[in-house]
């Protein structure tokens, strides 16, 4: 006999929720709620506006997030043959951390 049962079923993005006003300002957002990117600079359908983190897409980790979000920053202020972004691709390999308990 239990109180309270609580099951976790997943997370999902809210990019699809009408408040975020996303489609309304032509960002391409997917039936799941992903925004869509272009792989290279993480830029959406919408001029000026990037996206990074969980609302592109797995994994959702923090160190990708944050990897996705300087990899767009760079897109958004570089230009030319220096582009730091000109061989990097979202489905390159990103940084991702492994805890283990204990640890090893």
């Amino acid at each position: 006999q239990t109180d309270l049962f609580f099951a976790a079923t997943g997370r999902y993005p809210v990019g699809k929720n009408e408040e975020t006003g996303l489609e309304s300002a032509g960002v391409e957002v997917a039936d799941r709620g992903m925004v869509g990117i272009d792989k290279k600079t993480l830029a959406t359908s919408s001029k000026n506006v990037y996206a990074a983190g969980d609302v592109i897409g797995p994994p959702a980790l923090a160190s990708t997030s944050m990897e996705q979000a300087q990899r767009a920053v760079s897109a958004m202020f570089h230009e030319g043959d220096d582009d730091v972004t000109k061989d990097a691709n979202h489905d390159d390999p990103l940084s991702i951390g492994v805890w283990t308990i204990p640890e090893m």
